[in-house]
C-alpha cells in the first residue's frame, strides 16, 4: 500500500490499536491523508519505519502532547516533499513549535497551511521557517490573519531566494 487515507474525526481505541500494529509493516507507504482530531500516539510505533513523501492533516490536535508528537513526526520524516495542514492552533507557543518542526523538513517542495493563527505577531518565525526550506517551490497560505505588510514580507522573501518560490494567499 502506498497511500493511506483516514477520514475518522474521532479515532477509537480499537482503531488506534490496529494502526499501532499495522502501520510499521507498511514500509511502502508514501502518502497519508488524515481527517483526525485528538491524539497522535498511535504513530509511536511507526515513526521510524515510514519514509513518507506526502502528508495531509485536515484537523490538527490541540493538546500539547499531541502537538509535540506531531512535531517529532515531521522531524523524522526526512523524505517529506509535500505537507498540507489545516491547523487551528490557538496557542502561540504551539504554533511556533510547529514552525520549528516544519523548518526541519529540508526536502519539502510544497507547503500548504490553513491557519488563522498566522498573523503579523508570528511573521518573523514564519519567515525563518521559509528561509530554511531551500527546496520549497510552492507555498499556499490560507486563512491567515496577515496584514498587507506581512504578506509583502513573504512575497519579498520569495523573490530573494535562489530557487523560485510561488506564493498563494
Amino acid at each position: 500500500m502506498q497511500k493511506l487515507k483516514i477520514n475518522v474525526y474521532d479515532i477509537s481505541d480499537k482503531l488506534k490499536s490496529v494502526l499501532q500494529r499495522t502501520i510499521p509493516t507498511m514500509t511502502a507507504l508514501k502518502e497519508i491523508e488524515l481527517l483526525v482530531q485528538g491524539s497522535f500516539d498511535f504513530w509511536s510505533s511507526a515513526e521510524d519505519h515510514l519514509q513518507l513523501e506526502s502528508f495531509t492533516l485536515r484537523v490538527a490536535p490541540q493538546e500539547s502532547d499531541s502537538i509535540d508528537d506531531l512535531c517529532e513526526l515531521f522531524e523524522k520524516w526526512t523524505n517529506l516533499r509535500s505537507l498540507r495542514c489545516m491547523f487551528c492552533i490557538q496557542n502561540r507557543v504551539h504554533l511556533l513549535k510547529m514552525f520549528a518542526a516544519i523548518a526541519k523538513c529540508q526536502m519539502l517542495n510544497a507547503l500548504g497551511i490553513h491557519e488563522p493563527g498566522i498573523g503579523d505577531d508570528v511573521i518573523d518565525p514564519f519567515l525563518e521557517m521559509l528561509k530554511s526550506l531551500k527546496q520549497l517551490e510552492s507555498l499556499y497560505l490560507l486563512s491567515s490573519n496577515l496584514s498587507a505588510d506581512g504578506k509583502q514580507k513573504i512575497k519579498d522573501l520569495a523573490q530573494q531566494r535562489e530557487k523560485q518560490l510561488s506564493v498563494d494567499f
